[in-house]
């Protein structure tokens, strides 16, 4: 309440306007429930991190996908400079 400089109403109002969570769970694709103690937390969030790890082909796509226009801008300044020289 003191950081965003709300009357105590203020706080309760913003609180009672959300979603509920069963609602946000229901539009989720993957959730991590963090009420339980951290070791669970941890174990969830490494479950997710691997099953968010791109695989076989998956994997040779994204390197493609984030690689591929480092290398064409390389490429391309390359023969700028080629030309220009």
């Amino acid at each position: 309440m003191a950081r965003d400089g709300l009357s105590k109403e203020d706080a309760l109002n913003r609180m009672h306007a959300q979603m509920p969570l069963e609602a946000k769970l229901q539009h989720a694709t993957m959730a991590i429930d963090n009420a339980g103690d951290l070791a669970s937390t941890r174990a969830q969030v490494a479950a997710m991190a691997k099953r968010l790890m791109p695989t076989g082909w998956t994997e040779f796509l994204w390197r493609i996908v984030l690689f591929a226009p480092a290398a064409l801008l390389l490429a391309a300044l390359n023969v700028w400079s080629w030309i220009i020289g």
